[in-house]
């Protein structure tokens, strides 16, 4: 339980960080070196900004997947094949009850 609350902590945090990334190349730069220093790899980074996010969002799991024991093989099946859709799932029960109870 302690791995997917981190996860889903780190999650959260990435979010700010794509924006900051996406509108400031300064952002971009500092984010993509200070991923890179913590899991000691210095990859070149591409040259716009579609390829930069998707580098900055592999790197981020790598990252996260580092630091809570997990590959990024195991870390894409928690987000993607289980916590992604239960939150969707979650997301869309909770709507269809607002329109049930209002009518």
């Amino acid at each position: 339980m302690k791995k997917i609350l981190t996860i889903i902590f780190s999650g959260i945090l990435l979010i700010p960080v794509l924006v900051l990334s996406f509108v400031s190349k300064k952002m971009r730069l500092k984010y993509w070196y200070s991923f890179n220093r913590d899991l000691k790899t210095y990859p070149y980074l591409p040259d716009n900004k579609t390829d930069q996010m998707f580098s900055l969002c592999v790197n981020f799991l790598l990252l996260v997947g580092k630091r809570v024991g997990m590959s990024y093989n195991e870390i894409n099946i928690w987000i993607f094949c289980i916590i992604w859709p239960i939150i969707t799932i979650v997301s869309i029960s909770l709507n269809v009850v607002q329109i049930w109870c209002r009518g």
